[in-house]
C-alpha cells in the first residue's frame, strides 16, 4: 500500500511538471512572437530593456512565475529573437525522498521571415511604385485604385480631335493622372497613377510566370515584361466574379508593386514623327503605349470597395473617378472602374506566397515561431 500511495504521489508531481512546462513554454512562445512583432513593426520596445519587460509581461501572465532570459541582443536589425524561461516547481511527493523542487525549462525563437518575393495574388494587378509611396502605411484614408486609366487617356486624346493628338508633350499636358517620385536607388519616376491588369503581359523573363484566366490565377515574381496595347486596362472577367466571393470587404490581399523598367519618357508615351513637309514636322502621341514592368515587390492593401461594370460594392467613404483634363481639350471622363481601400501592414505569413529575407519591404513581412 505505500509504495502504491509513493506511486501516486510521483505521478502527481510529473504531472503537475508536465503542466507547468506547457505553461512556460507558452510563455516562451508569446514572448518571441511579441518581441518580433515590436522589430518588424520598428518600436521603441524593440530593444533589450523592452524586449526584458515584454518577456516579464508574458511570463507572468501565463505562467504566475518563473524567469526569462533574452539571449543576444535585441534591435531593429533583429531577424530572430529568442526567449528562454525557468521555473522552480515545488514537488511535495518527490520531497519525500528528497528532492523538494523542480525546474522546468522551455525556450522558443520566433524569426522575422522577410518579405513576399513570389506568390499568386488574389487579383492579378499591380500597383505604381510612385502610387504606393505617396499612399503608404500608416495612411488610413482609402483611395482609388484605377484600373482603367490608360484606355481613359487614349479616349481623352481620340476625343481631343487634331488638337488633342497633336500636342508636344503628352506628359505635361495631362492633369491628374501621372506621380512622380525618386526610388531608393535615385532613380526618377513619371507613372500614369493608376493600376494595371498583369494578365495583359505580353511576356514575361520569368521561368514561374504563369496565367490561368478561368480562374483568374497567376503566379508573379518579381518579373519584367511588356504589357502592351489597353489590354492591361481591362480586369479579366474571371477576377470580377472574385469580388465579393472570394475577396470581401475590409479584407487584406497583397498586391504587386511596380515601376517601369525603363524612364517614362520611353515606355511608348513618347511623340512620333507623322509627317514632315518642308522641314515642319507634325508629331502624334504614340497612346497606347507598350509599358515596360518591373515587379518589385508586394504590398497589403485593405479593400474596402469596388467599382465595375458588373459588379460594385462602393465605399461611400473612399473617392470615385475624377475628370481627366486635357489642356488642350474641356476636361473627360471615361468610365471609372478600380477598387477602393487603403495601403496597411501585415504581418501574418500569406501561404501562397514565398518569403525571403532579401525581399523588398512594402509593408508586408513575416514573423512565426521556428522552434
Amino acid at each position: 500500500m505505500t509504495a502504491l500511495v509513493a506511486a501516486t504521489g510521483i505521478g502527481i508531481d510529473t504531472s503537475n511538471m508536465a503542466y507547468q512546462r506547457a505553461r512556460i513554454q507558452h510563455s516562451a512562445d508569446a514572448a518571441a512572437n511579441a518581441i518580433a512583432l515590436d522589430c518588424a513593426q520598428g518600436k521603441t520596445t524593440c530593444s533589450p530593456t523592452g524586449a526584458q519587460s515584454t518577456a516579464n509581461y508574458f511570463v507572468t501572465q501565463n505562467s504566475g512565475s518563473g524567469t526569462a532570459t533574452i539571449p543576444g541582443t535585441v534591435n531593429s536589425s533583429s531577424t530572430s529573437v529568442t526567449v528562454k524561461v525557468d521555473k522552480t516547481v515545488n514537488t511535495g511527493f518527490f520531497g519525500l525522498l528528497g528532492i523538494g523542487s523542480k525546474s522546468v525549462k522551455a525556450s522558443a525563437t520566433a524569426t522575422l521571415g522577410g518579405y513576399p518575393v513570389e506568390g499568386a495574388p488574389m487579383l492579378p494587378m499591380a500597383v505604381p511604385y510612385c502610387m504606393w509611396k505617396a499612399n503608404q502605411a500608416p495612411a488610413t484614408t482609402p483611395i482609388l485604385l484605377r484600373s482603367d486609366l490608360i484606355s481613359v487617356v487614349f479616349n481623352v486624346i481620340v476625343q481631343g480631335g487634331a488638337a488633342g493628338r497633336l500636342i508636344t508633350g503628352l506628359l505635361g499636358e495631362l492633369l491628374g493622372v501621372t506621380d512622380s517620385c525618386t526610388t531608393p536607388e535615385g532613380l526618377n519616376l513619371k507613372m500614369l497613377r493608376g493600376p494595371i491588369w498583369l494578365s495583359g503581359i505580353e511576356d514575361a523573363l520569368h521561368s514561374t510566370f504563369n496565367w490561368n484566366s478561368s480562374v483568374c490565377n497567376m503566379k508573379v515574381g518579381t518579373i519584367d515584361g511588356f504589357l502592351g496595347s489597353t489590354v492591361s486596362s481591362v480586369i479579366p472577367s474571371n477576377c470580377v466574379t472574385k469580388l465579393g466571393s472570394q475577396i470581401k470587404k475590409n479584407q487584406i490581399i497583397l498586391v504587386p508593386i511596380y515601376r517601369p523598367s525603363i524612364t517614362l519618357d520611353q515606355l511608348g508615351l513618347e511623340l512620333v514623327v507623322d509627317v514632315c513637309i518642308l522641314s515642319i514636322c507634325t508629331y502624334k502621341t504614340k497612346i497606347p503605349p507598350r509599358i515596360g514592368v518591373k515587379v518589385l515587390g508586394f504590398a497589403p492593401f485593405k479593400i474596402t470597395g469596388w467599382n465595375f461594370p458588373t459588379n460594385s460594392n462602393l465605399d461611400p467613404n473612399a473617392p470615385l473617378c475624377g475628370a481627366i483634363n486635357l489642356l488642350t481639350h474641356p476636361p473627360a471622363s471615361v468610365g471609372c472602374q478600380g477598387i477602393q481601400g487603403y495601403f496597411v501592414k501585415s504581418f501574418t505569413r500569406d501561404p501562397d506566397f514565398t518569403y525571403s529575407p532579401t525581399g523588398a519591404d512594402f509593408g508586408a513581412s513575416s514573423v512565426a515561431i521556428s522552434n
